[in-house]
């Protein structure tokens, strides 16, 4: 029996897998179900071997797979991370009394709206 890699695994090890799902279905290797099932076996991955496990069965990948998926990161995601970070600014133009509160709201959420659209479509055309 060969031995098995019982490591605890984290984010990082998680995302990297990810990394190389994406690269996989980009390169035809899986479909987007196949995709989505990986992803979730990917989620509830404790150790090495199981994340190992989401791996079998693909072939390799053909050089710059996976600096095509990494360039292509969605910019919706740190424009979220952004508005988080601002929203104590909201908090405290509404304590301040700045008649123009919503203002916030509706630029952030206009803005947040036309980046995730537009990443959504070019998702949509990549193959």
């Amino acid at each position: 029996m060969a031995d098995v890699d019982e490591t605890p695994i984290g984010d990082d090890e998680r995302d990297a897998t990810v990394t190389l799902l994406h690269a996989h279905m980009g390169a035809g290797h899986i479909d987007r179900a196949q995709l989505n099932q990986r992803l979730v076996w990917v989620k509830s991955a404790t150790t090495q071997h199981e994340l190992d496990q989401v791996l079998d069965g693909l072939p390799a990948l053909p050089d710059g797979a996976i600096s095509a998926v990494t360039a292509r990161r969605p910019p919706w995601r740190r424009l979220m991370m952004w508005m988080i970070a601002l929203s104590p600014l909201l908090f405290l133009l509404i304590m301040t009394g700045w008649s123009f509160w919503w203002a916030f709201y509706v630029l952030w959420g206009a803005l947040f709206f036309v980046v995730y659209r537009v990443d959504r479509a070019s998702e949509k055309e990549s193959p």
